[in-house]
């Protein structure tokens, strides 16, 4: 079953790629977490056909679609999922103990990032 989901959401991440050129991470690193499982070559194969496919059927399906509503549309779902997110999440949220632990979290990232990035720079 794994399989099959993940091959129809490949083909739909596919399309995403084919009539907008991008938000492809966005939508498969969520969809190969789902499917994540020891990693099998023919997995990986099929997966990448699967992308493949949809790509090529999204850049046919752009020719009927104007750019302007494509921007729309990939606005307006990409709003959609963080509001899904957020819900998700609304819970943990509401805790002030999970607040302030994910404040600590965020500056200690945030202090990491800075570093490694004027290592890099130096």
């Amino acid at each position: 079953m794994t399989w099959i989901v993940g091959h129809l959401l490949a083909t739909a991440i596919g399309i995403s790629l084919g009539l907008i050129g991008g938000g492809g991470s966005i939508l498969a690193v969520p969809t190969l977490v789902y499917i994540i499982v020891p990693l099998e070559i023919n997995l990986m194969v099929s997966f990448i056909l699967a992308a493949s496919l949809g790509i090529v059927v999204g850049a046919y399906l752009v020719k009927f679609v104007q750019a302007r509503q494509l921007q729309k549309g990939f606005g307006y779902f990409l709003l959609a999922m963080a509001a899904f997110i957020f819900w998700q999440n609304w819970d943990k949220i509401q805790s002030p103990q999970n607040t302030s632990t994910a404040v600590r979290k965020v500056k200690n990232q945030k202090s990491k990032v800075k570093s490694v990035i004027s290592s890099a720079l130096h």
